[in-house]
């Protein structure tokens, strides 16, 4: 992908964030602090950013499921107010789940997981990720 480099695929216990602040498996060892640090799935640079994902594909409905959309609202919760420089959090969410209603929110899942993003998290499926990264990347004050 044009502007993408240094894509890592990350291992599931390499990298960890929380409260816009990452973490390797040493750090978060040594501190008792981070006890709800997410593990990231996906690193990579774009332009001039830095971008840490966490990835779901959800199909079906269910438990499982519901517990997927939750870790995607806590990671943007938890990483909008980040102060790191020039990083963006991504929440990538894919899978026909994500355009169901979420009844609570009066709107479907996907649009309440964009509702809840800042300048320094974003929400998108793989299909529209350049755009929304674009988005951001062109119009954001570098930091």
């Amino acid at each position: 992908m044009l502007n993408v480099s240094n894509f890592i695929n990350l291992p599931n216990d390499e990298l960890y964030v929380v409260g816009g602040v990452i973490l390797n498996k040493d750090e978060l060892e040594k501190s008792k602090k981070y006890s709800t640090a997410k593990t990231l799935d996906f690193k990579w640079d774009y332009k001039d950013y830095e971008i840490y994902a966490s990835h779901k594909y959800t199909k079906d409905k269910g438990g499982a499921q519901n517990h997927q959309y939750k870790e995607l609202q806590d990671f943007i919760k938890s990483n909008r107010d980040s102060l790191l420089e020039n990083t963006i959090f991504v929440a990538i969410a894919d899978g026909e789940y994500y355009s169901t209603k979420d009844t609570k929110a009066s709107m479907t899942k996907m649009q309440y997981l964009e509702s809840l993003c800042t300048a320094k998290v974003i929400a998108c499926n793989m299909d529209n990720l350049i755009n929304k990264l674009d988005a951001v990347c062109n119009t954001k004050p570098k930091d």
